[in-house]
Order: structure tokens, then sequence, then C-alpha cells
């Protein structure tokens, strides 16, 4: 949903809110009201309804209020993990990428990492294209973003949790090689 929907929605949501506002207090004033304080708090929501108009900055404020609670996270670490993936295993095939994708997964899910994609790629030693900034020097295609998804579905393997390039990394249990990778559990 993009800001100017947003931004629509809550004008019909105001929209809504004042025509109701509008038939209880027409229905207030149809009857004797014998409590004084609902004509002063009608009276109050009138005039705030008067006073408020809604702004593409307070949809736009809005919009990044429910990023930041329900998206930003995830959609950082979705990014985190293809720049990640890219950076270490672009000549790799499909299932060199998706063993790639496991391995980080493997790790979020592991009680000895991080909880997070974001931490688990970010932790010390942990992938060298961090370390060294190749990450920042990579574009992830769509076939990247693709196979992403497709793992966090079912994924390819649930062991494999290091990897090295040229030969077996110095930690965890020898699993098999996948194209230039040796991967380990």
């Amino acid at each position: 949903m993009n800001a100017v929907d947003l931004f629509l929605r809550v004008l019909l949501l105001m929209a809504i809110y004042v025509v109701l506002s509008v038939i209880i207090l027409s229905r207030i004033e149809n009857q004797e009201c014998s409590i004084p304080q609902v004509r002063v708090i009608d009276t109050y929501i009138e005039e705030k309804a008067e006073e408020w108009v809604p702004t593409m900055d307070m949809a736009q404020e809005y919009v990044m209020t429910l990023e930041e609670l329900e998206a930003e996270q995830y959609w950082d670490s979705m990014d985190l993990l293809a720049l990640c993936v890219m950076a270490e295993a672009e000549g790799e095939s499909e299932l060199g990428k998706r063993l790639v994708i496991d391995a980080i997964l493997n790790r979020v899910g592991h009680p000895d990492f991080p909880d997070n994609v974001i931490d688990v790629i970010s932790a010390p030693n942990a992938f060298t294209s961090y370390s060294d900034g190749r990450i920042e020097r990579v574009e992830p295609t769509w076939e990247i973003y693709r196979l992403i998804v497709e793992e966090l579905m079912e994924q390819t393997n649930h062991e494999v949790l290091y990897f090295t390039a040229g030969d077996w990394p110095k930690y965890g249990t020898r699993l098999f090689q996948e194209g230039n990778h040796y991967f380990c559990g």
C-alpha cells in the first residue's frame, strides 16, 4: 500500500467518523439529554473534527510508523540476506545459493547463534563478504529474492551452518561440497 492509498483511506475513515458524529449529535439534540457531560464531550469531538485536517505528512508519518513496527526489520533482514547471498555465492549454482541461504537461516534457528538474520550476518568473522565490504558492492537479483522466499517456505537443507570457498572450514562436521563451497554442519 503506497502513501497515497493510505492517505485516501485515512480521509475515508475521518469522513465516516465525522458523519457518525453528526448522526449521533443530531440524535442527542432531538432527545432530552439528562447528562450534561455528554454535551460537553460531543462539543469537544465536533470542535476537534473541524480543527483536524489530515495532510500528506500525517499519512507519511503513519506509513513510517507501520513500517517501523511491522515490516522494517523484516525487509532490512531480507535485503541484508539477499546482499550476503549475492556477495557470497554470486557465481554459484542455484543449489549453491540455496545452501548459503540455508546456512544463514539455520544459524538463526540454532541456539549457538543470534536469533535474527541481521545479527547472524554481522557477527564478527561470520561472513567474509560482510567484513571485507563486498556486501556493499553487490546488487542482488530478483532470482536471489525468489530463492530466499522459497527457502523460507521450505528449506533445502536443515544441517548446514558453515561454508567456505576453496577448502573445508576449520569448524563443524564436514557434509559435502557444492560448486566452490565446502559445507559443514
